[in-house]
């Protein structure tokens, strides 16, 4: 006889479930003596599979007529075969049912045949509950049972197991070898019956009453509040029943009951102002509700589901317990407020919001009703509302931006968002040009507008509008000075007595050079815009006489340094061939205020000669004339003085330097 190679242990003939339903078994045959090893001369398999029939009284004869007339055969042609040989029987040839299966082997080598004795094949895929196919029933409570069946219960029984029966009989498909996988909760997994052991196999004994056993701890595990029993049929092939119908064990919700609840409270309101506004929103990346600790919570299990509530709109949040610590953080986000909030409306601000929060322990939610904590929420938006979507804080991006112009001479103004040099000691326009969107200005009256350049606030109470459209400030020079540069940021914002949100314009960048530490050029007296041996005092052999302005960085006693750069070209194009600094006391107040005149005790050999160094250069010459001095700490320069050099006496044939000297060819 041969063995089938994915049979049931311990179960002659029967396949498991994996192999009735794979292309095909293998029937494991013993190799016969005087097996072929040549190819050219292959012993010959016959497989024959017939419908199964009591052979037990037949003769040998009998036993050949039934298989040559009921049977279905197939051969094969062998050599050179291992031992036992595997014999591959299609799944065409054995379709659901019971076999009787022999073959016959004729040797090659000798010309004899013998047959097997005919064994038993079993392919059963009916699983139990299969006639017809149906979800096999519920479990039943436990029998005695007096009073709910909780976790205390589960835990007084031996092993800390309660035991639920269920109806399965031979007429479902009960048999020896059967087994069941149970599942409880939330949980798709089967769980193990008897920890620490990790079987999930509960193996059925037809003889006696059929109970599930449920352990204490995988109640204990069930993180969600779905306190269910189900279970799955098997037979010892491994055909498997539908999921069964679940037991709800509703008291292992319910004890013990949470109690001592609190209301929810809202942060930034509640305690507090009672009030959400659009900076609460931004600074808490939305609004969060806190519940507070009550008695009983069960913490694998308990749900919290938070709750905010206005006429638009209702909106939960669901908060697993868990491990989290009391109070625990509900957070609904900013979109979830404009929900709330509804559409903008002009005039509209305050909307009533309520609050609220259950346990909810499987199917049962506490308390009843649950309690409420209101506040009141603002979204409303002083100004204009679209077309950009206006999110959470004030910045309100369409609000035009504020121009910041000098405001000069003759009624003129500087280019916008620039105060150039020649702005020194002049105040600034600030025009705030009003939105021309939905809501319109004349919506939103009474306002008030507030400038804010570089932190420094100015406010105008707007009751009518003006004709202009625009909203006009004046910054002072002394803001612009104190403030600095190079740059700043002006903004405007517009508030309302009608809403607890300002909007907030986009920052405007204006560069300040108007106010970069810097004083007025200093003036080589003697000139006409041309250095020469004319401007020397006394002429010709003597020094430049330097004019040093008076400015707001100079004090009596401060020290200043002058420097005198020279080119070889009309232009103060680097390099540089002459650079001679001296250090200079300021005299008094008066020579700080208003200026004085100083002698650069330099000779023009040093400052002129290397500039017109030689004949080819006696058109070609400038020098810059600048001072600097220390205010604060930091260095303030002067503007440069330019000037173009001719340090020589011109003559016929040649040219003598002011000091003396030719001027080499």
């Amino acid at each position: 006889m041969g063995v089938f190679a994915d049979q049931v242990i311990g179960y002659t003939g029967l396949l498991t479930r994996a192999a009735s339903k794979g292309q095909s078994t293998n029937l494991n045959i013993p190799l016969w003596d005087g097996a072929s090893t040549d190819p050219a001369a292959m012993d010959v398999l016959t497989v024959e599979i017939a419908p199964y029939l009591d052979l037990s009284g037949l003769d040998v004869d009998a036993e050949d007529a039934y298989f040559g007339s009921s049977s279905t055969r197939f051969q094969r042609r062998l050599t050179s075969q291992p031992d036992p040989v595997p014999v591959a029987i299609p799944q065409a040839y054995r379709p659901p049912g019971v076999y009787l299966v022999r073959y016959r082997v004729l040797i090659a080598d000798s010309g004899v045949d013998n047959f097997s004795v005919p064994q038993l094949l079993v392919v059963d895929e009916t699983s139990p509950y299969d006639r017809p196919r149906i979800n096999p029933p519920e479990p039943s409570l436990p029998v005695g049972l007096v009073g709910p069946l909780d976790l205390a219960y589960i835990q007084s029984q031996p092993n800390q197991t309660a035991l639920l029966p269920i109806p399965y009989d031979a007429q479902n498909g009960l048999s020896d070898g059967d087994y069941i996988e149970m599942f409880f909760g939330s949980s798709d997994k089967p769980y193990a019956f008897a920890p620490p052991n990790p079987e999930t196999k509960f193996r059925v004994d037809p003889a006696v009453p059929l109970t599930l056993p449920l352990p204490a701890s995988v109640v204990a595990a069930e993180r969600r509040g779905n306190f269910s029993l189900r279970y799955r049929l098997f037979d010892v092939a491994g055909n498997p029943s539908e999921l069964s119908y679940s037991l709800d064990l509703a008291d292992l919700a319910q004890a013990p009951l949470p109690t001592e609840f609190s209301a929810p409270t809202v942060v930034l309101a509640v305690p507090g102002d009672g009030l959400i506004d659009r900076a609460d929103v931004l600074s808490g990346g939305g609004v969060r509700v806190l519940v507070p600790s009550y008695t009983n919570a069960l913490r694998p299990t308990d749900e919290i589901v938070v709750a905010l509530s206005s006429t638009f709109a209702s909106i939960q949040v669901t908060v697993p317990l868990g491990t989290t610590a009391f109070p625990v953080p509900a957070l609904f986000t900013a979109a979830n407020m404009d929900t709330l909030y509804g559409p903008q409306t002009p005039g509209k601000n305050r909307v009533p919001v309520t609050a609220s929060y259950v346990v909810r322990r499987g199917a049962n939610t506490h308390p009843t009703p649950p309690l409420e904590t209101p506040f009141d929420l603002d979204l409303s938006i002083v100004g204009p509302v679209g077309p950009v979507i206006v999110g959470p804080g004030n910045l309100n991006p369409n609000l035009l931006p504020v121009v910041v112009q000098a405001m000069r001479a003759g009624g003129t103004f500087g280019p916008d968002n620039h105060l150039e040099v020649d702005d020194v000691n002049l105040a600034a326009r600030a025009r705030i040009p009003l939105w021309t969107t939905p809501a319109l200005p004349a919506a939103s009256l009474p306002f008030t507008v507030t400038l804010n350049y570089g932190g420094r606030l100015q406010a105008q109470n707007i009751v009518t509008l003006p004709a202009s459209g625009f909203v006009d400030f004046t910054i002072p020079f002394s803001d612009i000075r104190a403030l600095g540069g190079p740059t700043q940021l002006a903004s405007y914002t517009i508030t309302s007595a009608a809403s607890a949100n300002p909007s907030v314009s986009v920052n405007t960048t204006v560069i300040v050079d108007s106010v970069i530490l810097r004083m007025e050029a200093p003036r080589v007296l003697n000139n006409t815009g041309t250095l020469n041996c004319d401007t020397l005092r006394p002429i010709n052999s003597g020094r430049l006489i330097i004019h040093i302005p008076g400015s707001d960085y100079l004090s009596a006693g401060q020290l200043i340094n002058v420097t005198f750069v020279g080119f070889q070209n009309n232009t103060q194009t680097p390099p540089s061939v002459v650079t001679e600094s001296r250090t200079f006391t300021v005299p008094d107040a008066t020579a700080a205020n208003i200026g004085w005149d100083l002698t650069f005790d330099v000779s023009s050999t040093v400052l002129f000669n290397p500039i017109n160094a030689n004949r080819s250069l006696l058109t070609q010459g400038s020098a810059t004339v600048t001072f600097d001095t220390q205010y604060l700490g930091q260095t303030v320069p002067s503007l440069p003085a330019n000037y173009r050099v001719r340090g020589f006496r011109p003559g016929t044939g040649s040219s003598n330097y002011c000091a003396g000297g030719v001027v080499p060819a």
